[in-house]
């Protein structure tokens, strides 16, 4: 029998609200938290004393209808004090607001999950050192969201699929056995890897297709129609520089000790069960082709895949001395056609805590979280 978790779900957005909605149809003890600026958004579940599940939603519980929540709140001590689990839900560009809210409340024997990794365990590892809690809280981090959903109004909340398998991998690696058996509770999907190394190099982080795939249709996005939907206009280009960004990955993979590497056509094969002749076949045939993705939506995962999975990777290539050629170029082509400066909004090596660190002491350091190395050609 799966045991049954207290669980604070941060952010009432698409993915907190299916999150909260499914996991409370287990059984879950599920507190709801949003940030106070946002209570709005809330108030219609506080209202109900839940969020209703779509009929049709395509749920992990196998379950629909209405799930009761222990609490929705805005406030971050109601929500914390006393969880098992705190799931950080939002896209890694707000990831930073709902730690600094939670931070000053964490218990130790916790896990903080960032529900898509984007590097969220080394973003903020040494923040958790600072208030001493490094060694009684566990930072995690799974390498997608579980499922495809939307928020339809004030309380329902639809599934249009969910994932097969999400890659999990605490920080340090040591603790990602204990973080599974307390996670495997929420989602049987959960595959323990060693380190946070593979959830964003070997698994490809959140699965970065969104650039390859926008690329070879920029101007069809984001000038003509500003929007459309999307996986219907996958190319075989797409499928081409899906590819590049895998062959390109491989080497600093092998190098990090996190190989083989999940290529995109087995990723979509893993992860919903969709084949097809190449990654742009598989995704036209698939559900994911009726959804309409509007043209925010689309602007806001190239920010994610750009900023927090592709600059920081070519960086980190480059701190160990490989090249990702035709990675870096997508990042300039990008920013170039949006009219962004991707680099200057991407993760540095310094904001994981890895400055400087050569292949051995990283993968060291990725498994054990022991502060101290030598600097890379030293």
């Amino acid at each position: 029998m799966t045991k049954q978790r207290r669980i604070a779900v941060c952010g009432a957005g698409a993915a907190g609200t299916a999150i909260a909605a499914d996991l409370a149809l287990k059984g879950h003890d599920i507190r709801l938290y949003e940030l106070p600026d946002f209570q709005r958004g809330i108030e219609g579940i506080q209202q109900k004393g839940g969020i209703e599940l779509t009929p049709d939603s395509l749920s992990t519980s196998g379950k629909t209808g209405f799930a009761r929540l222990a609490v929705s709140t805005t406030d971050a001590a109601e929500a914390v004090q006393g969880a098992d689990v705190i799931m950080i839900t939002v896209p890694a560009l707000h990831h930073a607001a709902f730690f600094d809210a939670v931070l000053p409340f964490l218990e130790p024997g916790q896990f903080v999950l960032f529900n898509t990794g984007y590097w969220g365990t080394l973003r903020f590892a040494n923040r958790l050192k600072q208030e001493g809690l490094f060694e009684d809280v566990t930072l995690c981090e799974t390498n997608i969201m579980p499922y495809l959903s939307k928020r339809m109004d004030d309380v329902r909340t639809k599934i249009f699929n969910s994932k097969r398998v999400m890659t999990l991998a605490a920080f340090p690696g040591d603790r990602t056995d204990e973080a599974l058996e307390v996670l495997g509770s929420a989602y049987s999907e959960y595959k323990a890897v060693p380190n946070v190394l593979w959830t964003n190099i070997s698994s490809g982080g959140n699965w970065c297709v969104h650039v390859q795939l926008t690329l070879p249709i920029m101007g069809y996005v984001f000038d003509r129609f500003r929007g459309c939907k999307f996986y219907t206009e996958a190319t075989e280009q797409f499928s081409r520089l899906s590819a590049v960004f895998d062959d390109e990955r491989a080497p600093l993979a092998e190098r990090l000790s996190c190989s083989p590497i999940e290529t995109g056509i087995q990723w979509a094969k893993n992860a919903y069960g969709y084949e097809g002749k190449d990654l742009a076949d598989a995704f036209r045939k698939s559900p994911h082709s009726d959804r309409y993705s509007p043209l925010g939506g689309l602007d806001r995962v190239l920010d994610e895949d750009l900023g927090y999975s592709f600059v920081p990777m070519v960086r980190l290539a480059n701190q160990l001395g490989h090249s990702m050629p035709l990675t870096r170029g997508m990042i300039e082509v990008t920013g170039a056609m949006l009219n962004k400066d991707y680099w200057g909004m991407g993760l540095t090596m310094d904001d994981l805590g890895i400055g400087g660190m050569d292949a051995e002491v990283l993968t060291r350091f990725a498994q054990t979280g022991a502060p101290e190395f030598r600097r890379a050609g030293a």
